[in-house]
């Protein structure tokens, strides 16, 4: 089986989830405790499953990226969103579905992408 372990996952899969999720856009996620703890928790069990699979980055991904959404427009949000609120199909199996299939096959704990799936399909 192939893997796309792509740099970007860490950030799309909880970006898409989270502001899906929360209805709310980036800037807005990361001023609530909360929803920021629950992108930051998605992105780590990302990086925890990346290691199952051996891949070695240089800079951790997560950091990486904590510092890239700080300069993104606070009312940026998602094209999952976007989708959902027009009742079109989600990538959420490719995103945090993914995660989540991987996560259990190495026993990686995916709570947050759990979390994700479960309110989104849910709704």
């Amino acid at each position: 089986m192939v893997v796309k372990f792509g740099k970007n996952l860490f950030f799309l899969s909880a970006y898409s989830g989270l502001t899906t999720m929360t209805k709310l856009s980036i800037g807005e996620i990361f001023e609530d405790k909360e929803y920021k703890k629950d992108f930051i928790n998605a992105m780590n069990e990302t990086f925890e499953l990346s290691k199952c699979y051996g891949i070695i980055f240089i800079q951790n991904p997560v950091e990486k990226w904590l510092k890239k959404i700080k300069k993104m427009p606070y009312d940026m949000t998602s094209s999952m969103f976007i989708d959902y609120k027009r009742n079109k199909k989600l990538e959420l199996n490719w995103l945090s579905g993914f995660v989540l299939r991987e996560g259990k096959k190495f026993k990686v704990n995916c709570k947050t992408h759990e979390k994700i799936i479960k309110k989104i399909t849910f709704k």
